[in-house]
């Protein structure tokens, strides 16, 4: 499925609309491709508390999902994000959220 010019543009508003933290996370999980919420805290050097609710808040927004399992370094399997693409529906709700 392609973005439209119209998502896209909306796209890069609500990316210019979420927090530094939110941004940072979404572009370590772009850069590494698929990732654990430990390999993120480990990539962007911060504690898993501070990566964990940012995850949660991209998901809500539909910018990241559930891409594969990883084995975590206490051999625990975990689960890997991936960066999403969003529908032309979604968009314009995250707009409207955005607004508020």
């Amino acid at each position: 499925m392609t973005v439209s010019t119209t998502s896209k543009t909306a796209y890069h508003s609500i990316y210019k609309k979420i927090g530094a933290k939110q941004r940072a996370v979404y572009e370590a999980i772009g850069e590494l491709g698929t990732a654990s919420n430990e390999e993120l805290a480990s990539y962007l050097d911060w504690p898993i508390n501070c990566i964990t609710g940012r995850v949660c808040e991209l998901k809500k927004y539909g910018m990241v999902g559930f891409e594969d399992y990883k084995t975590s370094r206490s051999g625990m399997k975990v689960k890997a994000w991936g960066v999403r693409s969003i529908s032309d529906n979604r968009l314009m709700d995250l707009i409207k959220e955005c607004e508020e």
